[in-house]
């Protein structure tokens, strides 16, 4: 299946948590791009499900939710791709 892609997607293994609400998730990214990523998480998640991404070290990204497939959702960042960058970046030369 041929996926258009507007950004790079770089495979990582980065823990964090996904907040929905008041409610707090361990999860772990899979890949990352300037303009999402996809998370392995616990529990259900809608399509449309606005959640935050906290990354250690990095700071707390707002999102969407875009996918959902089993225990991977797919996450668009609220934030502009040059914004997330320098992140994506960062992340990808600790793993």
């Amino acid at each position: 299946m041929h996926e258009n892609r507007k950004h790079e997607r770089s495979s990582v293994e980065f823990s964090c948590t996904l907040t929905v609400g008041e409610e707090s998730r361990k999860c772990e990214i899979q890949d990352l791009s300037a303009s999402g990523a996809k998370v392995r998480v616990k529990g259900a998640l809608e399509i449309g499900t606005v959640v935050t991404l906290e990354l250690d070290r990095f700071g707390s990204f707002s999102a969407d939710v875009v996918r959902v497939e089993k225990s991977l959702v797919g996450l668009k960042f609220q934030r502009s791709s040059e914004d997330m960058m320098e992140v994506v970046m960062a992340i990808s030369g600790l793993v």
